[in-house]
């Protein structure tokens, strides 16, 4: 496991120990935006990259300790009716602190946001149970985005939020060393800590 602070090199640093540009990169900022493992693939498979998501309560349980963190009233992202109240609400908190130095509050408060944004972009995702496990290939630039901290930030295609973990199912080099001892072993990236991203804080710790 690959753990430090926000922007170090954990995932150019793996990159680097894999002998190839997999994980997405950025100087000192946060990329990773969630758990990244790395296995390796069985002979013959085609790599890959596999997401899957967080079931419908168990994002609504994760926006309401969010909104503990913020310090506001418990909300159920999946109602529509409280969300609207909680957008309102929240909307304006940060217009009243527009013009005030930015606190972890508003950091919790910009994520409840893009939470409630990203669940209604997706509702589809939630429609018949639990959102089904999602295989790319491996060079899928869209995919690749997704895992990124930023990507798609402000765009109806973002769902890092509703990521819960991502996979890279990759094949050995013959012409690097081994890094996952042929399935043995398996790499495991995990969002940095401190630089006030305390979100991923909460997530690595997990």
């Amino acid at each position: 496991m690959f753990f430090g602070g926000t922007g170090v090199g954990k995932s150019t640093l793996i990159n680097a120990l894999l002998g190839r540009n997999l994980l997405p990169t950025g100087a000192v900022t946060a990329v990773t935006g969630t758990i990244v493992y790395i296995e390796q693939a069985d002979e013959g498979e085609s790599e890959s990259l596999v997401f899957t998501y967080w079931d419908r309560k168990e994002f609504a349980s994760r926006v309401r300790r969010l909104c503990q963190l913020a310090e506001i009233e418990n909300f159920d992202v999946t109602n529509d009716a409280e969300r609207e109240q909680a957008r309102a609400l929240i909307g304006e908190m940060m217009e009243e602190g527009r013009d005030d130095a930015k606190t972890e509050q508003d950091e919790y408060l910009e994520i409840l946001v893009d939470c409630i944004h990203t669940f209604e972009t997706k509702k589809e995702l939630f429609q018949n149970g639990p959102p089904p496990t999602k295989s790319f290939a491996i060079d899928d630039e869209e995919a690749l985005t997704h895992l990124r901290e930023d990507g798609f930030k402000g765009n109806d295609k973002r769902q890092i939020r509703l990521i819960r973990s991502a996979t890279f199912r990759i094949q050995a080099r013959d012409d690097f060393p081994n890094l996952l001892m042929n399935g043995y072993l398996r790499i495991v990236d995990v969002p940095g800590l401190g630089a006030g991203m305390r979100l991923h804080e909460a997530i690595t710790l997990e």
